[in-house]
């Protein structure tokens, strides 16, 4: 239902979330994670979402870890439009406290190089394909994807896990060296496919990776 004390706001799951469908390209709302609304399970005590574009509905992935009760959240994106979005979101469900729930504009490669912390969740989301002006490189996710992840794991606490989400059709995730960084691999991409993106499920793809 509409929250009317909120322009531009919907109730979801007595959760208010940013209408995406206002900013949605094409007039689709890309859902491919999940239904929002539904609190993430298992949260643990520092998260961090890193993606070079958080647009659509993943600006919630920040604030479902919030909800699910996580210590601090940290999220990164090159967007500051995107990043506007998750603090909105954050901030009309009254979780405010800047010292909890960051935000970081930077190149999200370049942050992953640089970052000093860890973390116990990371979720990664990274595009197809970039080639940003505001990029030393360009990224292909399935020619790139062993090396973002080894550059990650060096960010988890020891038990930390990674949720690594893509979109490529026909993506190839390389099981072999994946393992031998030393993770555990679960595939999460059909229970995480939305029921309303059934006929799109060669464009999702999910995994769990646990140390």
């Amino acid at each position: 239902a509409q929250d009317r004390a909120h322009e531009g706001v919907v109730e979801v799951h007595f959760v208010r979330l940013q209408d995406a469908l206002r900013r949605a390209e094409n007039g689709a709302v890309g859902l491919q994670g999940g239904v929002p609304g539904e609190p993430a399970e298992a949260v643990l005590e520092d998260g961090v979402v890193v993606r070079q574009r958080a647009g659509d509905d993943h600006d919630e992935v920040g604030f479902q870890a919030a909800l699910g009760g996580a210590r601090t959240t940290t999220t990164v994106d090159m967007s500051r439009t995107y990043l506007n979005w998750a603090k909105e979101n954050l901030r009309i469900n009254n979780f405010t406290d800047r010292r909890k729930y960051l935000f970081e504009q930077a190149d999200c490669l370049k942050w992953i190089s640089e970052c000093t912390s860890q973390f116990d969740l990371i979720f990664v989301d990274p595009p197809t394909f970039s080639n940003s002006k505001r990029m030393d490189t360009t990224f292909d996710v399935e020619r790139d994807h062993v090396q973002l992840l080894s550059s990650l794991k060096e960010l988890l606490r020891p038990g930390g896990s990674i949720i690594f989400s893509n979109n490529r059709k026909n993506f190839r995730f390389d099981y072999d060296k994946i393992g031998e960084l030393g993770f555990t691999v679960r595939d999460l991409s059909a229970e995480t496919l939305s029921k309303d993106y059934v006929k799109a499920k060669a464009l999702h793809n999910c995994w769990l990776l646990t140390l």
